[in-house]
């Protein structure tokens, strides 16, 4: 399985927590990027967060970044390709942050990562009808830009067919608006000076002016890039980087099927089948009295969690989880959960006791508190220990 090492950038932008928004677009902007990383006390704390930018209508000289900020996960420079795609899909933002260990080197793009992935085993004979495509047809050309953006929000997704007659028009994606946007705070920064002097009515004007522009200014015919449901999802994702864009609309015969994007792509690749590395024993799972809602959540953990440590252990390893009940009050119960992690030369161990059982759980995944040779040690001291008494 390949990793992302090939395909990580070592140039973004990035921005203090506390920076003026204005000043991040105007960085964006320059550098011709749609979103940022966000740090504080060169501690990396995640992404820009633009489709929610985009549905709030604010001053960019008064707001601050940490306004928006959209935590990511941490992706590891060697991580493997498909598991990135999962981590993309989860994310919904466009670019990750790359760690070396606990320093961010880098990032890598979604785009970039699909083009890469088409070589894995169970990727390269995927067609476009493989993947879901968007169907959404309640956006005409006359809408208002405000509403395009709630569609996006409440659909899910980043780009969205655009009619006028019951025919397709175009195709608007998150990044038409964000690039206008940019262009009408920028504005607004000028028309806000300029009011102050002036003292008119033109800044609140403004203000309202951007949300109730129509769809068409944002999107023209020029946006539809077709291709055929029959055509091998390689090349629709070489279609996409050769006329620069991040949808394509379907059609077989002439007949409209819908818009292949991205995050579509990526959902298919997070659920591909992948070789598990890992066994799972559990001990008093079945004896703990737990609901049916407890017990999905605790193997969803489980698997979300193997899948990470697959990731950097990259050799096979056995998990033990033991649950105990260890007292209740009148309304609720508090659980004792402990880890067990065994691979070759190294053995890890960790409880933690909570009234919710998930959040003990997810504690117990946290295994670089604890160096591996002290917890080694620890337990051979405790079996010691209980054999003499």
């Amino acid at each position: 399985m390949m990793d992302i090492n090939s395909i990580i950038r070592g140039q973004f932008v990035q921005t203090a927590s506390d920076a003026p928004l204005s000043e991040v677009l105007g960085k964006l902007g320059s550098a011709k990027e749609r979103t940022a990383v966000i740090f504080k006390q060169g501690k990396c704390l995640g992404v820009l967060d633009t489709q929610r930018m985009l549905r709030t209508h604010l001053e960019t000289s008064k707001a601050k970044v940490e306004t928006f900020l959209l935590h990511v996960p941490a992706i590891q420079k060697d991580a493997e390709l498909l598991y990135v795609a999962g981590e993309f899909f989860e994310a919904r933002s466009e670019i990750l942050p790359v760690y070396d260990g606990k320093k961010v080197v880098g990032v890598v793009d979604a785009m970039r990562l699909l083009q890469m992935a088409i070589g894995e085993q169970g990727v390269a004979k995927l067609v476009v009808k493989d993947i879901p495509l968007v169907k959404v047809s309640k956006l005409k050309k006359d809408d208002a830009i405000a509403s395009a953006g709630d569609l996006m929000y409440k659909e899910g997704v980043d780009h969205l067919p655009v009619f006028d007659k019951g025919q397709l028009f175009g195709v608007l994606s998150q990044r038409d608006i964000f690039q206008k946007y940019l262009l009408s705070m920028q504005t607004r920064e000028v028309s806000t000076k300029f009011t102050k002097i002036r003292g008119t009515r033109g800044e609140s004007e403004d203000k309202l002016a951007f949300p109730s522009l129509p769809v068409v200014s944002f999107c023209t015919r020029e946006n539809i890039v077709q291709v055929s449901s029959k055509a091998l999802l390689r090349d629709a994702l070489a279609l996409m980087q050769r006329r620069g864009v991040e949808a394509l609309a379907v059609y077989d015969q002439n007949e409209y099927q819908g818009i292949l994007v991205m995050r579509s792509i990526l959902r298919v690749l997070k659920e591909l089948k992948k070789e598990e590395l890992y066994t799972v024993q559990y001990i008093g799972f079945n004896t703990v009295d737990l609901t049916d809602h407890q017990r999905d959540a605790i193997q969803d953990i489980i698997q979300t969690e193997a899948r990470k440590l697959q990731q950097k252990i990259k050799e096979k390893f056995l998990l033990i989880l033991h649950l105990k009940e260890i007292g209740k009050d009148s309304r609720k119960k508090e659980y004792a959960v402990t880890l067990k992690l065994e691979y070759p030369g190294e053995m890890l161990s960790t409880t933690h006791e909570d009234w919710d059982l998930e959040t003990a759980l997810h504690k117990c995944f946290n295994f670089n508190a604890q160096k591996k040779g002290d917890v080694a040690r620890n337990l051979a001291k405790k079996r010691t220990q209980k054999r003499e008494t």
